[in-house]
């Protein structure tokens, strides 16, 4: 892996902060369209949608009538709720955007926090084992492929990301030193790791109403560690029952779910991932050792959900007229289709002036 030089590192990432308002910003109208596809997507974007999650107060300050649209804001059902916000008018009421955007923010906050807490928890057990060692220099250059993209995510829908910045800067200080051959202190590596673990544990806390790993880590179904929630212990750390094979593959397992997850929610981009690769010199994937890294892609099914959407959005472009009672003209849609909380059951006939759609 070719690294920066270490003093470069904190100029890259301040320079990337400073402006990540203005490169890629997400408008008000991209984020209402966002939010309006995921819920529409309900199925591909379960796991986010499943995340219950307790809104911050003082995110809330600036959004009136809090009381009358959340009954709990320390337990909020994404799915019910933005379906709920979600106006039936082509534009979003500002104050429900915005609400939305939060609560879809704090439930992305969730689950980025809680796969990659597992997964550091997962290298902090690898390296503390003496048989481990060996498999930390792949293992680190791996996750610090995924760190910055998780970021991304986060960056997408206005959320903080510096918490997983800090995490990226301590696994990129251990590439630089595995890359130089020191590899044989951990003990300063494993002191820093369990602080970014506290760190991303303080956000699940305050953010997620199932919050212990103990509770959430079988949702990941990391099949090495059978039920994981007895190898869990109090400070969110794996268990020393949990030998060096079975930490081994489970980090390579959690790995590829890291990658496709990130694949699979391709609605949330910040930036161009060449953009970040470039900036941070983020280490490239290994693509010759397929026994210490092998890649599962996911099912594809983005191509097939925009075509269903296209069909959509054709079959409402034109609009079907047809005589009111008082013999003028009033604008429906086709048969079936479902405008403004109302339906149309019975066929629909052609103005003399609209010709049919070829």
């Amino acid at each position: 892996m070719r690294c920066l030089p270490i003093f470069w590192l904190p100029i890259a990432l301040v320079t990337l902060f400073v402006t990540r308002y203005a490169i890629g910003v997400s408008t008000k109208l991209q984020l209402g369209e966002l939010i309006t596809t995921v819920i529409y997507e309900d199925k591909p974007n379960e796991d986010v949608l499943s995340e219950i999650v307790k809104l911050d107060g003082e995110d809330l300050k600036s959004i009136p009538f809090i009381e009358t649209k959340v009954i709990d804001i320390n337990k909020v059902h994404p799915l019910k709720t933005l379906f709920a916000l979600s106006s039936k008018y082509s534009h979003y009421s500002g104050d429900d955007l915005n609400l939305s955007v939060i609560i879809f923010g704090t439930s992305i906050t969730c689950l980025t926090h809680k796969r990659l807490a597992l997964h550091l928890a997962l290298m902090i057990r690898l390296i503390e084992q003496d048989g481990g060692k060996v498999y930390a220099r792949m293992r680190t250059l791996v996750f610090g492929n995924i760190i910055p993209f998780y970021m991304d995510m986060l960056l997408s829908v206005h959320r903080n990301g510096d918490d997983l910045y800090s995490m990226y800067k301590v696994i990129y200080d251990m590439n630089s030193l595995l890359e130089e051959g020191a590899i044989s202190d951990y003990q300063p590596s494993i002191g820093n790791l369990k602080e970014e673990l506290k760190k991303l544990n303080t956000v699940i806390e305050s953010s997620c109403v199932v919050n212990k790993m103990k509770d959430y880590c079988e949702n990941f179904k990391l099949s090495e560690l059978g039920k994981c929630s007895d190898f869990i212990t109090d400070e969110h750390l794996i268990s020393s029952l949990v030998d060096v094979k079975t930490s081994l593959e489970s980090l390579k397992a959690n790995e590829k779910a890291l990658l496709n997850f990130f694949k699979e929610m391709d609605l949330f981009r910040h930036m161009d991932e060449k953009v970040w690769t470039k900036l941070l010199k983020i280490p490239q994937l290994p693509t010759h050792d397929t026994e210490e890294f092998e890649r599962t892609e996911p099912l594809p099914y983005r191509a097939e959900i925009e075509d269903i959407i296209n069909m959509r959005n054709s079959s409402t472009k034109y609009d079907y007229k047809t005589k009111d009672e008082n013999n003028a003209e009033a604008s429906k849609l086709p048969a079936g289709v479902v405008k403004d909380g109302g339906s149309t059951d019975a066929p629909l006939e052609l103005s003399k002036t609209e010709t049919p759609p070829e």
